[in-house]
């Protein structure tokens, strides 16, 4: 799905102004580092309280989504307990 998603945004990167993500779990997550191999900056909207965040209580994938929301370049939360969540 990432390799798919990566070749998609790459033959069109010149059309691409930012890369967007709809939810900040693992697998949006990767909007982060896709947007850095393509010169772009990343945004995520967050609208699921815990939802989105699920993946990050115990789970083998916790320390690399970590990693990946915290390269990203801004993010929407919709709530104050997702702005809290991100912090």
């Amino acid at each position: 799905m990432w390799r798919s998603l990566l070749a998609h945004l790459w033959e069109r990167c010149r059309q691409i102004d930012i890369v967007h993500g709809q939810g900040a779990n693992y697998t949006q997550s990767i909007m982060s580092p896709l947007s850095l191999l393509l010169g772009k900056p990343s945004l995520v909207k967050a609208s699921l309280t815990n939802d989105d965040f699920s993946s990050l209580s115990g789970s083998h994938v916790a320390p690399i989504q970590r990693v990946f929301l915290g390269m990203l370049d801004a993010y929407v939360a919709i709530s104050a307990n997702l702005e809290q969540e991100f912090a």
